[in-house]
């Protein structure tokens, strides 16, 4: 009998963890979904500040697919093959 209350407190104390994680996760997921709205409008603003304008030399530029509408990006860190290269 009392195994099988040990065992009864084991899997509450389980349950009770998981709700725990669930609870981080969902709280995890709503802030990176936060962040990505405040990216898409940060994008979307600075887009139509820039639209039409010349780019200058060294001037951060955003390059957008026309179909998918994803910006690409680079890491800096990673150089490509060719020498003064920054690879995409």
């Amino acid at each position: 009998m009392a195994a099988a209350g040990r065992r009864g407190n084991q899997e509450l104390e389980l349950i009770h963890k998981l709700d725990e994680t669930h609870d981080e996760v969902t709280k995890l997921i709503q802030e990176n979904e936060k962040q990505l709205s405040d990216e898409d409008k940060s994008n979307s603003y600075e887009q139509r500040i820039n639209t039409g304008k010349k780019i200058a030399y060294g001037q951060r530029i955003m390059l957008r697919h026309m179909f998918s509408g994803l910006y690409l990006t680079f890491n800096a860190k990673k150089v490509s093959q060719e020498y003064g290269c920054i690879r995409l």
